[in-house]
């Protein structure tokens, strides 16, 4: 056969029930060609199935078919990948009898094992072909990685660090200082924190805090506290609609109208003596 298709992989979210077919294109030879993962859409965390319990396949040059055995819950993506096994079995001996179906199946193998190579190499952190080719890439053993970071030196070389270097990072004196606390209390003082003031910051209710502050709250100062608006607090002390009324006049003119009394220039005088009849006031008619 002939190898035209360069994927090695395809997937499929799961439909939660058995005989979920997920067709795939690219060629197989046998049983054992296939890799098939279950995985968690939302978490990633993956499953490799096994063939005949969890899944049966087709294999073929144009591809074939798996079928789920057992069902596939829709939270989850089954992944399909050709996993060619890493060996060469033709055998062909000085004179023998030539067998070009055999050679050709040798080549393909060949072929399909590149092309995974490839889908690896793919999925691998590279650097530009414009890079240096003495660049350093090569991991530090598993003692001096252990418990540190991956990052690259001045040069571009892998390194293994347990903290930025000296000079990568630029912060002002106030930030060295905060840097270099070794404790939150002392990140507290850096930030001029008083002792006192250090001492609310752990309260952990209403109640404690106005304790720490010194504040004997009673149960009807609670009760304003508790209060959403302005209006609220006017009525828990007892304040009438009327008198709510005359709080928000923002003028002695306004708060006459509010009451219904006249104002000075309505009432009639006679030589600075109010005029009167029969004890009650006359006022101007308007």
């Amino acid at each position: 056969m002939t190898i035209t298709d360069q994927t090695r992989r395809t997937s499929a979210v799961g439909t939660n029930a058995v005989g979920q077919e997920i067709p795939y294109s690219f060629p197989t030879s046998a049983s054992g060609d296939l890799t098939v993962i279950q995985r968690v859409t939302a978490t990633g965390v993956p499953t490799e199935l096994a063939e005949t319990t969890n899944f049966t396949a087709t294999y073929g040059s144009t591809g074939g078919t798996v079928t789920m055995v057992t069902a596939a819950p829709a939270t989850t993506t089954v992944h399909v990948i050709r996993d060619t096994d890493m060996t060469q079995t033709l055998d062909l001996e000085q004179g023998g009898a030539f067998n070009a179906e055999n050679v050709e199946a040798a080549l393909d193998k060949n072929t399909k094992l590149i092309i995974e190579n490839a889908d690896v190499g793919a999925r691998s952190l590279t650097v530009p072909d414009t890079d240096d080719s003495s660049i350093d890439l090569e991991l530090p053993s598993t003692v001096d990685r252990a418990g540190k970071y991956l990052t690259f030196d001045s040069d571009g070389n892998v390194t293994a660090t347990t903290e930025a270097s000296s000079g990568s990072v630029t912060f002002g004196a106030f930030g060295e200082t905060m840097a270099a606390t070794a404790s939150a209390g002392a990140a507290q003082t850096a930030l001029g924190m008083s002792a006192f003031f250090k001492t609310l910051l752990d309260d952990a209710s209403a109640t404690v805090f106005l304790a720490t502050l010194g504040l004997t709250v009673s149960a009807f100062a609670k009760t304003i506290l508790d209060d959403a608006a302005a209006t609220n607090v006017l009525t828990t002390l007892g304040f009438s609609t009327f008198i709510k009324t005359l709080i928000d006049d923002t003028t002695a003119a306004a708060a006459r109208t509010t009451l219904g009394a006249v104002g000075v220039a309505d009432v009639l005088t006679y030589e600075g003596a109010v005029l009167t009849y029969e004890e009650e006031m006359l006022t101007w008619v308007t």
